[in-house]
């Protein structure tokens, strides 16, 4: 493997030198430490601002209250504040990259996931592209590759916004079969907290079954599990909640 640094090259060249390089062999190109915290804080906000600022062009007419720029400031604003955190420097590449996601994504969705662009403003490629930034000041080793940084940067993105997207759902559910704020928070919590138990089952059910048997076993675990906490939770009303 070949050390490589995008400090090498100018940025707005960088990100093309990236696809091309993902395109040919990305895996024989290595992320080196190449920079401080501070240095790579500093290049990174000029980076999102030029990549986010293109992302947000193409969906800013469904703004109504904020203008491009301001959209533009914001979502830099949440990315570079988690690269911020100072544990990112030592921790293992993939968990310096998954936490650094994990945290943009938490700021961002919750400042705007009810915006109607929400969904439509593509950012893998950000993430995928600012993790590798970030990794120029991690100082910890081995060093890894590349692709290996931006599929697992854009994983991370797509799961967080499948999981904002699950949750939905199992709101608006929620909210369409009870009418009391309590009783709703209470069964979105027994949904949200068995999901996870169900899928981990599910995931590490080793018996030769079809995908059929594994998704029927899956929803059965759920849908008893998230029942009998949301029967617990309700307490003396559950009878005529539930039934």
């Amino acid at each position: 493997l070949k050390p490589f640094s995008l400090k090498r090259v100018p940025w707005n060249t960088g990100f093309a030198m990236a696809h091309r390089l993902r395109s040919r062999n990305a895996r024989n190109v290595v992320v080196q430490q190449a920079r401080s915290a501070e240095q790579m804080l500093e290049t990174l906000h000029g980076i999102l601002y030029e990549d986010v600022g293109a992302g947000v062009h193409h969906v800013a007419a469904a703004e109504k209250t904020w203008s491009e720029s301001d959209m533009t400031k914001r979502i830099v604003r949440y990315i570079v504040k988690a690269a911020s955190a100072s544990d990112l420097l030592n921790l293992p590449w993939q968990e310096a990259v998954t936490k650094f996601v994990q945290s943009a994504m938490g700021s961002f969705s919750a400042s705007c996931q009810e915006k109607p662009w929400f969904y439509d403003l593509e950012l893998s490629d950000v993430f995928g592209r600012a993790s590798c930034e970030l990794l120029t000041s991690n100082k910890t080793r081995p060093r890894p590759d590349l692709d290996s940084v931006m599929e697992l940067a854009e994983m991370e993105y797509q799961s967080y916004l499948d999981q904002i997207l699950h949750n939905k759902a199992m709101w608006i559910s929620v909210e369409q079969s009870f009418v009391d704020a309590k009783v709703r928070q209470k069964v979105f919590t027994a949904l949200q907290k068995s999901y996870q138990v169900a899928l981990d089952m599910a995931i590490q059910d080793t018996r030769p079954l079809g995908e059929l048997a594994k998704l029927e076993g899956f929803m059965k675990k759920w849908m008893e599990d998230a029942l009998t906490r949301s029967w617990n939770a309700v307490n003396d009303e559950s009878e005529r909640l539930l039934t």
